[in-house]
């Protein structure tokens, strides 16, 4: 009886371990919230510095991102400059060393 005990929750627990592992390895272990702050914090340090040397207030108001597929994610990065809002159209691809980002205007 006890036997058939540890043997049922240690087949409960290799399938907990399967489903956890299929699941971060679909996007290569990154969260898309983890990701979203990542690409946030790079695309500001790109922005400040331009912004800064152009005379421009600028700041991030919000960024969404949503997995395409694969190692593709699209997203949505609005921000206020100068007072202005604007929206812009954000690109992400991810693999084992990294991301790249994409604003397509």
């Amino acid at each position: 009886m006890v036997k058939q005990n540890v043997i049922k929750k240690m087949k409960i627990l290799f399938i907990l371990l399967i489903t956890l592992l299929l699941a971060t390895s679909c996007n290569n272990g990154v969260s898309t919230s983890g990701l979203t702050e990542e690409v946030r914090n790079d695309i500001n340090e790109s922005f400040k510095s331009q912004a800064k040397s152009e005379g421009i207030n600028y700041q991030i108001k919000d960024l969404i991102l949503v997995h395409k597929g694969g190692n593709e994610y699209d997203g949505i990065l609005k921000t206020i400059e100068d007072g202005e809002e604007f929206s812009y159209e954000v690109v992400v691809n991810v693999d084992e060393e990294g991301f790249i980002w994409k604003i397509n205007n």
